[in-house]
């Protein structure tokens, strides 16, 4: 298995542990977070007052600019390449599923994937506040397309959008990043580990570990790709899928809601891809700088 994944079997279970616990915790503190704000008369009407000068939700969008802290956090307690982006697909994966919640969520690993570029921009050895920050925020900047299409944001009054944008690039520098990283240093600290430990040795030949896993990525993307056109060719295999899919509150069918076949498949190649474009940049740099 680390042969192919690149992390140790702890590391893969703290990912899936942070990306199911944060897929089950988030939802209902959203539910809490948004009924005692309904109880606040002085923020309904700080929420009425910014929806008629700005034109749209800003306070409300506000409240959520937190719901991608996963990636910071299991990307500081990991420190390797598409953690963070695993993590979130499975956080939307749990909020669909378990939850309901429209299906753009099942592409959540993409706001997660922000975040692991960032630091793998800084070769997953810099985790200070300014970089904790940044990868909040592009946490929050790589969701925004998916909002945008799904959210009618260009229906919204101009001065909205810009705000709105604005809003979500500091609530996400904070809720996002600091969050995530202040989750992370708990565990860290419960764990006897120190936050500017040095990152850990990489288990056995990667040269070996590039090959086996660019074998394994292509057979996982072929058959990503075989379920996709399965789901659309047969419909029974549809039929399937729909089946076992999520029972989803109606919303925009056009923009919302999909067969979970297509989903399934389509996120198979984009995290097998992610997993090993990262892997192979950072195996890149890093024997440069050894050399």
């Amino acid at each position: 298995m680390p042969s192919v994944l690149f992390f140790s079997r702890k590391e893969l279970a703290a990912v899936v542990a942070v990306g199911i616990t944060t897929g089950l915790v988030d939802h209902q503190a959203l539910s809490v977070l948004f009924a005692s704000f309904t109880l606040n008369s002085w923020l309904t009407s700080l929420n009425s007052y910014l929806f008629h000068v700005t034109g749209g939700p800003l306070f409300g969008d506000f409240l959520q600019t937190w719901l991608e802290y996963g990636a910071v956090f299991a990307a500081c307690l990991v420190r390797k390449p598409a953690a963070g982006t695993i993590a979130l697909t499975i956080n939307g994966f749990c909020q669909v599923f378990v939850y309901g919640t429209h299906d753009p969520h099942l592409f959540y690993g993409v706001s997660g994937l922000g975040a692991d570029i960032v630091f793998a921009s800084f070769h997953f050895k810099k985790y200070d506040i300014p970089a904790i920050c940044l990868a909040g925020i592009a946490c929050g900047i790589f969701w925004y397309p998916i909002v945008w299409f799904t959210h009618g944001i260009p229906f919204y009054p101009p001065f909205f959008i810009a705000s709105d944008f604005g809003v979500r690039v500091l609530g996400s520098a904070v809720g996002d990043g600091l969050l995530g990283a202040a989750l992370a240093l708990v565990i860290l600290k419960l764990a006897g580990r120190k936050w500017k430990e040095t990152r850990v040795k990489e288990f056995g030949n990667e040269n070996n570990a590039m090959k086996h896993a660019n074998v394994a990525g292509v057979m996982m993307v072929g058959f990503g790709v075989v379920v996709m056109v399965l789901t659309y060719a047969f419909p029974p295999v549809s039929n399937f899928f729909s089946s076992i899919g999520p029972k989803i509150a109606e919303g925009i069918p056009q923009s919302e809601e999909y067969n979970p076949g297509y989903v399934i498949g389509l996120l198979l190649v984009f995290l097998v891809l992610t997993v090993l474009a990262f892997r192979r940049i950072d195996f890149a740099a890093n024997s440069g700088h050894n050399d």
